[in-house]
């Protein structure tokens, strides 16, 4: 009978163990969980920017062509207009 209960602080002894190491480990999978869930969101980040700056780049040079082409329309007008000589 003397045994009993040094064996029951034993046992106890190791379940507090087992539950400290359960969870040490859950919290190294939950850091390592979102330090990957953070990289992916910086990568669907950075990709998106990436394609958000090309349209940019779209819409200003398309913005230019029209500029030209605004112009070289209303110089060749121009151009053609005959002149109004007043009566």
């Amino acid at each position: 009978m003397l045994l009993a209960p040094r064996a029951a602080v034993e046992l106890r002894g190791r379940l507090v163990d087992s539950a400290k190491g359960l969870g040490a480990t859950a919290a190294k999978r939950y850091q390592q969980a979102t330090a990957r869930a953070a990289a992916v969101a910086k990568d669907y980040v950075d990709k998106g920017q990436a394609i958000r700056d090309g349209l940019a780049d779209s819409v200003v040079r398309g913005a230019q062509r029209v500029e030209r082409f605004a112009t070289e329309a209303k110089t060749r007008r121009d151009d053609k207009a005959p002149e109004y000589s007043a009566p």
